[in-house]
């Protein structure tokens, strides 16, 4: 009860941070608006800095701090099509490390939201088709009207295929595909029957598939946790348990670079004793 005490603290403690950062973040903005509104020829140039300044961040892996210069940007009007698929990817990040499922579904929302303002500016935008993509594969998990499930994993495998249309070296979209074609190959062949007679059917999907596209995954960034965890994953629901734990030993050996990572090391712990206790 005291670590469940402890736990509630912490994310009481994350949230008024939280919550204090975003009224400064909203004070900065405000502030960034006026002086643009004042010198409007200097207003996006000061704004594509900001906005430079903020992939540096995301690209060190600090999402944070890339909302902040990219919610100083925001108060130029004139970048807003710039801005929208990098909050999508912003708010994805925040996603994917919430740890309640209130700050996921908020997080999820926004990501949603402007992923489909980017694809208003530019339908070619290949961020916000992988925002969408996980925004609907996170419906998929917890959806529990049939027809609303298998219509987002739909969605979701759309979206995958059309990112990588538009970036055939897209990790992330491979780690995507991996999970997608893992979880439809997963359903039993009734489930699937039942599917195909009622709702259409979904696309082909095949555990092979996901190993190959897992693979991939990890040969354009051997050094993401997540792809390493996935394609774990897809060797349990294999029942391939050595390759499995051969691969989350791995993972708990490597760095954290992501903001995700600790996040995935605490699911592969929890793995490893429901599936190799004793062993």
């Amino acid at each position: 009860m005291y670590a469940v005490y402890l736990h509630e603290q912490e994310h009481i403690g994350r949230m008024q941070k939280l919550l204090t950062a975003l009224l400064l973040f909203i004070s900065l903005a405000a502030m960034a608006r006026e002086r643009r509104a004042l010198c409007p020829e200097t207003g996006k140039d000061s704004a594509l800095a900001d906005i430079a300044k903020g992939d540096s961040c995301y690209a060190a892996l600090h999402s944070f701090e890339a909302f902040q210069y990219y919610t100083v940007a925001s108060a130029s009007s004139a970048c807003d099509s710039m801005l929208a698929w990098r909050f999508a990817k912003v708010y994805t990040a925040f996603a994917l490390t919430s740890t309640s499922s209130k700050d996921e579904q908020w997080n999820y929302d926004h990501a949603k939201s402007y992923a489909e303002r980017a694809l208003q500016y530019d339908p070619n935008n290949e961020q916000a088709h992988i925002a969408l993509a996980v925004y609907d594969g996170w419906r998929t998990y917890f959806e529990t009207d049939n027809e609303a499930k298998v219509r987002d994993s739909r969605a979701m495998h759309d979206e995958i295929l059309r990112a990588l249309q538009l970036n055939p070296n897209d990790d992330f979209a491979y780690n995507l595909s991996g999970q997608w074609n893992r979880e439809v190959a997963k359903l039993s062949w009734i489930k699937k029957a039942v599917v195909t007679m009622i709702y259409g059917g979904l696309p082909n999907a095949s555990f092979e598939q996901s190993v190959d596209d897992l693979n991939h995954a990890i040969a354009l960034q051997p050094n993401r946790i997540m792809h390493y965890v996935e394609l774990g994953k897809t060797y349990l629901a294999m029942d391939e348990k050595d390759k499995a734990r051969e691969l989350f030993d791995k993972v708990l050996q490597m760095p954290s670079i992501d903001g995700v990572d600790d996040k995935l090391k605490n699911e592969v712990r929890q793995k490893l004793a429901a599936n190799f206790a004793g062993e």
